[in-house]
């Protein structure tokens, strides 16, 4: 886990209890864990991703719940697990008929596309 990180994270679940509820914030520090998701090692990945998720529990924001499965789809393809990775993808894909269309959730929607290559 990055150290700036790790420290964030302390402090957020100090006080989480009092701004649980903050929507701007849980998606700032949902955003921080999925771009460090890509760093360090396996077990961290899985770490932010499982409270990434916990994060956007119930969030209609596309474009973070298009980063998550993304992110979610390359860890399980890292560790050999392909039918589950496109299993992530197709799940996500299919259960947004109706996206919200913002350039953001378009871009991170295409990212999704080419993962199934």
């Amino acid at each position: 886990m990055l150290p700036q990180l790790s420290r964030v994270l302390v402090e957020y679940d100090k006080i989480s209890t009092e701004y649980a509820h903050s929507l701007p914030f849980r998606r700032e520090i949902a955003a921080t864990l999925l771009a460090a998701s890509r760093f360090s090692d396996s077990l961290w990945k899985l770490e932010a991703l499982a409270r990434t998720k916990e994060l956007l529990k119930h969030d209609p924001d596309q474009f973070l719940n298009a980063w998550l499965a993304y992110r979610e789809s390359v860890l399980l393809r890292m560790s050999g697990r392909q039918i589950e990775s496109d299993h992530c993808l197709k799940a996500f894909v299919l259960s947004n008929v109706l996206p919200e269309d913002t350039p953001r959730y378009n871009a991170q929607r295409g990212e999704l596309v080419v993962s199934f290559a």
